[in-house]
């Protein structure tokens, strides 16, 4: 009876464990709080096509409302390499400003690349970085409800 215990107990640990990870998983939504992308920089023509489709996944995965009016917050992004001691990194900032143009919350999030240039970083590592920003967008959002 013991071995049985013993059993039941680790398989709910294991399900503990797994709740726990989901739980972290977790997608923060902003929706009732409309923004306006009001410009990038850094990003070449060429990349313009591929950094707007994973912006607008990010925007979807999160339900942030994306306006061209009526704007409670404007994002300004930037997207760019910088040289560490630790490597490259590809970094998306984005400044938002509130309806008076005011900045109110910089953020910024990168991930690790062997590009010298935004033209040659690849496609994941622009979703990746654009996400990323995106989740922490997403959260001011919400705390702005």
């Amino acid at each position: 009876m013991g071995e049985r215990f013993i059993a039941g107990l680790r398989g709910l640990t294991a399900a503990a464990a797994i709740v726990t990870i989901l739980a972290g998983c977790r997608t923060v939504s902003a929706p009732g709080v409309p923004i306006r992308l009001s410009g990038l920089d850094g990003v070449p023509i060429e990349r313009v096509e591929t950094v707007i489709e994973a912006i607008e996944k990010d925007l979807k995965t999160h339900a942030i409302e994306r306006v061209e009016d009526g704007a409670r917050y404007h994002l300004q992004g930037h997207l760019g390499i910088s040289e560490r001691e630790d490597g490259r990194r590809l970094a998306f900032v984005w400044d938002i400003f509130d309806a008076e143009r005011t900045r109110v919350r910089r953020i910024s999030a990168e991930t690790a690349t062997a590009s010298t240039t935004v033209s040659e970083a690849s496609d994941a590592e622009i979703g990746t970085v654009s996400t990323k920003a995106m989740d922490e967008v997403a959260a001011f959002l919400a705390e702005q409800r």
